[in-house]
């Protein structure tokens, strides 16, 4: 779908997703959590915050890392897109702006 939508592929997927993934999934918990015990213990949960903040941190930085690497992403043209996939689809149906009817 990106290639179709913007015209980019990304080449590093694999091997951003296998550092990211086990943190997101960290972070994931590590939020609930602080969500249950905020109620009951506030010092507790804004503890557990801060260090899912470190987290989050980490995702963001892979991010930017692996981002930035020299050919990150590769480019191609909206015609090679298209005759490779037959025919893109349309903008408004990716972004779900139906035609209305009267």
């Amino acid at each position: 779908m990106t290639w179709f939508q913007f015209h980019q592929v990304s080449l590093i997927t694999i091997p951003a997703n296998v550092v990211a993934v086990p943190v997101v999934a960290e972070v994931l918990v590590l939020a609930l959590a602080t969500a249950a015990i905020a109620p009951v213990a506030p010092p507790l949960a804004t503890a557990l915050a801060q260090v899912n903040g470190w987290g989050a941190w980490l995702v963001i930085e892979c991010a930017r890392f692996f981002g930035g690497l020299p050919g990150a992403q590769a480019t191609s043209a909206p015609a090679v897109a298209t005759a490779a996939g037959g025919r893109a689809p349309r903008r408004r149906v990716l972004l779900g702006a139906w035609p209305r009817r009267s």
